[in-house]
């Protein structure tokens, strides 16, 4: 390797560092300024079935909480503990750790997507942010919100954590020893069952994802691998142990069930008129790059990557048919698949080195979208700013109540700026102080009763 080289690819690394560690500080700034919202408040506190609620302390605590709440509210039992984890601890300290998991994100992303050959990773890592910070519909509430967190971000990315060693095997002509196997099988097995019981959607993708890959996998080395087969396994009953709790049954009878065959044609074209509204130009854009692709004349075999996420995508968005509903955040997890989706197919189309002429319109191109995003940003900040002022300011409000002996206090209803802020543009509080979220946040700071103003 020449001298001139070695200064590219360092001083390539140095700018990927660069913009990785800009990244993380812009999300952290974004994180420090998000206020606890809703269920923060229900989760600091155990599901009880027939006891009292208490504020939970330890780990032992959260295990009976789980258990509560997986026979009367939903089966994600794997993130809901994460969050009750978080939730025993000040705010700072999620703060951190989100942003490193949300930067852990876009790192997992960009491997997943990346070609056998030399990438371009600055561009790859920049692209990855920009895809989600643009194009995910509920940004607050999916990355930001401590409970939303853990269930849509952290959720895929353990998911992306697991699929880490099958993406390896694609890539790599061997197997593994017979020790190595033996090993790690049961272990592949634990670790399906906590990615395939995440998230109702992704897990279903996950599922389709897995499968894929072991068949793609089985093909390229003529023979199965025991690991992979275990892992998959245990996707099945981490997916079946979410969906079939009994909590899960409850909730999802109380908002319509599965609904008929005329229902599902509903849902299918309703949520095939949200897909198109939030990931329209996700889908023109990989689109253009595959166009650009096979002019290129790549071959079948580079698209695998890019065809195996992209059917995982599907999966995500339409086995919510089977859902009585598609909430904003839950789109999060098809805009990452989908954006691993576009960084592969743009991956087969750009060179690691760019002539003068492609250097100077990226330049321009990225100068723009930096423009945009800089006031997007700006403007992003700002909104949560006034929800984390009008949260600091009930905190000293009900703080000032306690102090003169009151139990029984009326708030004013906070409300949501953007789609960057976990609160709701309709308010947290409802006008009847018997129900929840008014009930979570009188339990949470000691009150009787919470009463909207």
């Amino acid at each position: 390797m020449s001298r001139s080289e070695k200064i590219k690819r360092v001083s390539a690394f140095i700018i990927t560092v660069l913009l990785v560690a800009s990244i993380a500080a812009l999300v952290y700034a974004m994180n420090k300024q998000t206020a606890l919202c809703r269920d923060d408040y229900s989760y600091s506190y155990t599901f009880a079935v027939k006891e009292n609620k208490f504020r939970i302390t330890n780990f032992g605590q959260i295990i009976d909480s789980q258990i509560n709440h997986y026979k009367v509210m939903n089966g994600r039992a794997v993130t809901h503990t994460l969050a009750q984890i978080f939730l025993m601890f000040d705010k700072s300290v999620f703060d951190l750790i989100n942003t490193a998991a949300f930067t852990i994100l876009i790192c997992f992303i960009v491997y997943h997507a990346k070609p056998t050959g030399k990438t371009n990773y600055s561009l790859m890592f920049l692209s990855a942010f920009l895809s989600l910070w643009f194009f995910t519909p509920s940004f607050g509430k999916s990355y930001l919100w401590l409970t939303g967190a853990c269930n849509y971000l952290w959720g895929i990315l353990i998911i992306l954590l697991y699929l880490l060693p099958l993406r390896r095997a694609l890539n790599s002509p061997y197997g593994m020893k017979t020790t190595t196997i033996i090993v790690l099988s049961p272990l592949y097995f634990v670790s399906g069952v906590i990615a395939g019981w995440t998230n109702e959607n992704t897990s279903a993708a996950l599922i389709v994802i897995s499968l894929l890959m072991i068949i793609a996998i089985t093909i390229k080395r003529k023979r199965f691998s025991a690991w992979t087969l275990t892992g998959f396994a245990g996707n099945i009953c981490g997916f079946l142990l979410m969906i079939l709790a009994p909590g899960q049954s409850v909730r999802l009878e109380a908002n319509g069930g599965f609904g008929s065959f005329d229902v599902w044609v509903k849902r299918f074209l309703l949520i095939s008129t949200d897909m198109f509204k939030y990931h329209g130009i996700l889908l023109i854009l990989l689109c253009i790059f595959a166009v650009i692709a096979i002019i290129r004349k790549k071959k079948p075999k580079d698209f695998l990557i890019t065809g195996i996420f992209f059917v995982g995508w599907l999966a995500s968005v339409y086995s919510m048919i089977l859902s009585p509903y598609f909430p904003l955040r839950t789109w999060s997890g098809p805009t990452i698949l989908l954006t691993i989706t576009l960084l592969s197919a743009m991956g087969l189309t750009l060179p690691e080195d760019f002539g003068r002429k492609t250097s100077v319109i990226i330049c321009i191109m990225s100068a723009c979208l930096g423009y945009i995003f800089a006031e997007d940003y700006k403007q992003a900040y700002n909104d949560i700013s006034i929800t984390k002022a009008a949260v600091d300011a009930r905190v000293e409000a009900i703080n000032n109540a306690k102090r003169d002996g009151l139990s029984e206090i009326e708030l004013d209803s906070i409300y949501g700026h953007s789609r960057f802020d976990p609160y709701v543009s309709l308010g947290d509080l409802n006008n009847d102080s018997s129900t929840w979220p008014n009930t979570a946040i009188a339990m949470y700071f000691g009150l009787d009763e919470v009463r909207k103003k």
